[in-house]
């Protein structure tokens, strides 16, 4: 004991010769030798100076990892660097699931931050992977209480215990503290991790509460059929698998070192300045981005919204700040469609998979409420009209044409393995430039002929050709100030890309873009327009029930290449070659109006839904029938409708059909994958 004192004696000299006691990480001192450091961020009071320490260190919940620890699956992406945006958030990504991603939730007085991290988590991914028809939040308070394996409840866990416990067991639903929306709400009532704030001050951890498996009263749900799975998996520590992960899957927890400078924090972008190791800590990624030359990930604590920057913080990326990239754990979930007489239950393994999944739901919704309707019937147009949504349907095409005619112009395939990729294009984004509508004929009206320019593919499945062509034509204008007005001919790659796919039978965009690219493209318009090298071959068709052409037959044989002009032209075939550059889009709202109020028009490609054909005005979204197939179009723009956000696109089905061609598509939620494969390119002038 004697050497004790002597000790602390030195100690304690020591500490005042060097420049005086350790300031109460909660204390103002404390707070200004953070600010006084200028760093990239900036701290503030959030408790009230009187919270005993302890207390706020039996917050940080995550256990140290056992020798025996459960090593889940590593999932490794294969990452395209170029695909990955500057800047990310998982709530505007997804926006209809915003309200879930978003949900910022209080422990309260309970280390139990490993079952918050994990059950949010959880709940974004259920609305991601259901394409927002499954909105629940997933129960903290079952996975607390029990799951045995997971560790003590509110004295801390593991963060990887509870997601093989979802993967094993499941997980009801449930919400904040007594909420109704679920089987089982959280138990420990909120309390002040802010000093201003009105709820009662937090205080030392509450007992783990008893594990009950059934519902709370009042609830009408039985707790084994609420039981929600999902897969279990650890993502590699690599910056960019996991931002793959996030923008592939949605948010992730993770875990982190807490110093105790981080009980302070305001804003900007957290990295650790002072003070002593107070704990580990798990929390939700759910994005990223750049703050005054800073790279960050975004996180959400679970300390309530008056923590904090209103609960979220932001941290050094690339770095393992902290280790907040070495522990980085996701899953997928099972989930649960039901109609009034039968469940469905299916696992997503990636997006791309859900339009597959969303056809068998279509059909047995289809089949399950009547009889299957013809979906060219005045009945099917009425039963969507009777849906009051955003759109209006009408008649299009004759009832008597074959479905299989129609289905044959939807001539997008799918890319293969081998298909060659086109490097990504990332803009740059100002927000506030970016209007609330955009017309790209007002926007440059000198190409406004040319833009507006609604072509029609007839009876051939080359809508992959019309997309590309059109937008190429419409940028040669725009980056030519308007000297140079041409249109660039469909019949040319239809007949002579051999990389695209099978001509009238189908192609891919982006091929088409790259064929550009690589072998150049002539001049050439509408069916016996002499005002280029080689113009469209086939006649136009009747894609409207009150037209004056003919009806649309079967898809026709593609024709021969030929390179060269039609008889009559004074052009040369090589002369004539127009080549530019070939990119993607990222599939992120502002990421393609910057590029389309930057260089043009865009092609897209969607997949179409039997209720499309109908389509007459307003904002379409899909609401009845099967899937019909994958169809190229050329965005031009984009505006509100009715408070109703929307894409503006051309058609390529003549002016009878639509509204004069064109048609508005729900914009900001990737509608029918509208905003998942968006290709463009730089002419060469």
């Amino acid at each position: 004991m004697k050497c004790v004192l002597l000790c602390a004696v030195v100690l304690a000299t020591i500490a005042l010769s060097y420049g005086g006691l350790n300031p109460h990480p909660l204390s103002d001192e404390f707070i200004n030798a953070i600010n006084s450091k200028k760093t990239t961020w900036k701290a503030g009071r959030n408790f009230d100076i009187h919270t005993p320490l302890a207390n706020i260190k039996k917050l940080l919940g995550v256990l140290p990892k056992k020798a025996n620890a459960r090593q889940l699956e590593l999932k490794v992406h294969s990452v395209d660097v170029n695909a990955i945006p500057e800047s990310f958030d998982a709530r505007e990504a997804w926006p209809e699931c915003a309200s879930i991603i978003g949900d910022i939730r209080d422990q309260a007085s309970c280390g139990s931050c490993w079952a918050f991290g994990a059950a949010e988590a959880m709940s974004d991914r259920i609305c991601i992977h259901s394409n927002a028809t499954v909105k629940v939040s997933i129960s903290t308070e079952d996975l607390n209480t029990c799951c045995y394996e997971c560790g003590d409840g509110c004295n801390g866990g593991w963060p990887a215990e509870a997601w093989a416990y979802w993967a094993e067991t499941g997980i009801v639903t449930g919400g904040k503290y007594e909420t109704k929306d679920g089987c089982k709400a959280y138990t420990v009532p909120p309390c002040e991790h802010h000093t201003e704030g009105d709820l009662p001050a937090c205080g030392d951890i509450v007992p783990t509460p008893q594990c009950k498996k059934e519902c709370d009263a009042g609830v009408d749900i039985e707790y084994k059929s609420d039981l929600r799975k999902g897969s279990a998996y650890q993502t590699s520590s690599d910056e960019s698998q996991i931002q793959t992960e996030i923008m592939t899957n949605g948010p992730v927890e993770a875990d982190f070192d807490v110093y105790e400078d981080f009980l302070n924090y305001k804003s900007g972008v957290y990295q650790q300045t002072t003070g002593n190791y107070a704990g580990g800590h798990a929390i939700k990624i759910l994005g990223w981005g750049v703050e005054d030359g800073t790279p960050y990930w975004l996180a959400a604590n679970s300390w309530n919204e008056d923590w904090g920057d209103k609960g979220y913080f932001k941290i050094l990326r690339g770095q393992n700040e902290c280790g907040i990239e070495s522990d980085i754990i996701g899953g997928i979930p099972v989930v649960l469609i039901s109609f009034s007489n039968f469940t469905i239950s299916f696992q997503f393994f990636t997006m791309k998979y859900f339009l597959h999944f969303a056809v068998v739901l279509a059909t047995v919704a289809l089949v399950y409420g009547g009889v299957h309707l013809h979906p060219l019937s005045d009945d099917f147009i009425n039963r969507i009209n009777s849906r009051k949504s955003t759109w209006k349907a009408g008649r299009n095409f004759d009832i008597d044409t074959p479905i299989s005619h129609i289905k044959q112009l939807l001539g997008v395939l799918p890319e293969t393995e081998n298909t060659p990729k086109l490097p990504k294009k990332i803009h740059s984004i100002n927000a506030q430039e970016i209007p609330d509508s955009f017309d790209a004929r007002e926007a440059w009206p000198d190409c406004a002929p040319i833009i507006g320019n609604i072509r029609d593919q007839s009876t051939c499945g080359s809508c992959w050709a019309f997309g590309a062509v059109e937008a190429m034509s419409d940028r040669i204008c725009i980056h030519s100030n308007a000297t140079v007005k041409v249109n660039i001919s469909a019949e040319d790659p239809l007949d002579c890309c051999t990389i695209c796919g099978m001509g009238c039978n189908g192609g891919m965009p982006a091929m088409a873009w790259l064929h550009w690219t690589v072998n150049g493209i002539v001049t050439g318009g509408n069916y016996e327009d002499t005002n280029g090298c080689k113009a469209y071959s086939f006649a136009p068709c009747e894609h409207h029930v009150d037209g004056d052409l003919p009806p649309c037959g079967p898809t026709k044989p593609t024709p021969d290449c030929k390179k060269e002009c039609d008889s009559g032209s004074s052009l040369t075939y090589q002369n004539d070659l127009t080549h530019g550059s070939n990119y993607g889009i990222d599939p992120y709202p502002k990421q393609i109006q910057t590029e389309i109020m930057t260089n043009g028009p865009v092609e897209a490609s969607f997949s179409v839904y039997e209720d499309f054909l109908s389509y007459k005005s307003g904002v379409y979204q899909h609401l009845e029938g099967e899937y019909a197939g994958g169809h190229a179009i050329k965005i031009l723009g984009w505006g509100v409708e009715n408070d109703t956000p929307y894409w503006l696109v051309a058609n390529s089905w003549n002016e009878d059909w639509g509204d004069k061609g064109y048609f508005k598509i729900l914009r900001g939620s990737n509608e029918c994958g509208i905003e998942g494969s968006i290709v463009a390119g730089i002419p060469e002038l």
